[in-house]
């Protein structure tokens, strides 16, 4: 058996190296060891990496009632940790609410000024122009 550097494991025990393509499946049902990903629904691209209050917080590009993208407006997921091993998932912190949203909540970034903790999302609806 061998690792790629995600952590996800190769269900193949011929493979020699982890970068070899072609020889090894990747078996995406088996559970991250360093990486979080949350109990369900599609992931996409971390926007909002910041330190506050005593832990890591996480916020990414999530369709929580379904693994392909497309099918609900996308929101952020949340979670936190204080070690990068356990994760704390958190409840969905934004929700493609209003007009503006359009198909969701896609980039942005989260900052903390003075304690207390911004999320700063551009709406699908700006990704356009």
């Amino acid at each position: 058996m061998c690792y790629n550097i995600f952590a996800i494991t190769y269900s193949s025990a011929a493979c020699a190296s982890p970068f070899e393509t072609g020889e090894c499946e990747i078996d995406y049902l088996q559970k991250l060891k360093y990486h979080y990903r949350p109990r369900k629904g599609w992931v996409n691209d971390p926007n909002g990496l910041v330190y506050f209050k005593g832990y890591y917080h996480i916020f990414y590009q999530h369709s929580p009632d379904y693994e392909l993208p497309g099918k609900q407006s996308v929101c952020w997921g949340h979670a936190r940790t204080k070690d990068f091993l356990l994760w704390e998932e958190l409840p969905i912190a934004l929700y493609a609410d209003t007009e503006y949203d359009g198909g969701g909540c896609w980039s942005g970034t989260a900052i903390e000024k003075d304690g207390v903790l911004y999320v700063c999302p551009e709406g699908d609806q700006a990704l356009r122009r």
